[in-house]
């Protein structure tokens, strides 16, 4: 039961890790995209 636990916390971290670094990634894709509708249709940027 122990050991379970023990393989089981690295996983979870694994998780978490992955869930903040797409979390980043979306973020990113989000500014982008804003610039790419600045460009295209002359909109204002969002405030950072």
């Amino acid at each position: 039961m122990h050991r379970s636990l023990m393989s089981g916390a690295p996983r979870d971290g694994a998780v978490v890790a992955d869930t903040w670094s797409a979390c980043l990634h979306l973020r990113l894709l989000t500014d982008v995209g804003d610039a790419w509708r600045a460009l295209l249709f002359g909109a204002p940027p969002a405030a950072v």
